[in-house]
């Protein structure tokens, strides 16, 4: 008999408790780990076959948690698409955000160039989707006498300002973008019975009676 997993029960006790069982399995594996986002990232290396509807596949072999496996990357084009909107709404809602955060941050001034630069570390770090371009510490002189300042009067100090042009990291993007549509199946039937659209029809028709698969 066949058990179907989805990727929340897809752990290390579960498989290996299934496999020493000989109980044969389909899972959804979690995009979260480490060999899925791996396999996603080098997916334009493997062999993918079309399938039926918008689908492709390629298999990989793994030993995950040191049970023997058949692993098939799948891409959905319908998916894709969906997702891509949905990525490209999030994306322009974040660069709203981050446009209105950085003009924040170069109103500011600081007392050294180094503060600055430390500020603007800070911003990056928490916007990586984002790059500057232009970027530019200004120094700007500074007189504690109220009004126009005489001809080559002395500034009595200096402050600093943060300025640049915002745009998004085209490789950002690129790595969003190539894992939209992916989701990744596992299997410990090494058999040649199990076929890729074997195999995708069986765990698609399964959660569809659970409510447990989106593509």
């Amino acid at each position: 008999m066949l058990q179907f997993q989805g990727w929340r029960v897809y752990t290390t006790r579960t498989t290996q408790s299934l496999d020493e069982k000989k109980q044969l399995f389909i899972s959804r594996a979690p995009r979260k780990l480490k060999e899925v986002k791996e396999a996603i990232a080098e997916k334009s290396t493997l062999d993918f076959k079309t399938l039926d509807n918008g689908y492709s596949g390629a298999w990989l072999d793994s030993d995950y948690v040191e049970v023997k496996q058949r692993w098939l990357l799948i891409e959905s084009e319908q998916a894709k698409k969906r997702e891509q909107h949905g990525l490209d709404k999030r994306m322009e809602k974040t660069s709203n955000e981050a446009i209105k955060s950085f003009k924040n941050l170069s109103r500011q001034r600081f007392p050294c160039s180094l503060d600055a630069d430390k500020a603007l570390t800070v911003w990056l770090k928490y916007h990586k989707e984002l790059a500057i371009s232009d970027s530019e510490i200004l120094k700007l002189a500074v007189f504690k006498q109220s009004g126009r300042p005489k001809l080559n009067q002395p500034p009595d100090g200096y402050e600093y300002q943060i300025t640049g042009q915002l745009y998004w990291s085209q490789k950002s993007r690129e790595e969003r973008l190539q894992e939209k549509g992916m989701f990744m199946l596992a299997s410990n039937d090494l058999s040649e019975t199990l076929t890729m659209g074997k195999m995708l029809s069986l765990f698609k028709s399964q959660q569809s009676v659970e409510k447990d698969f989106r593509f």
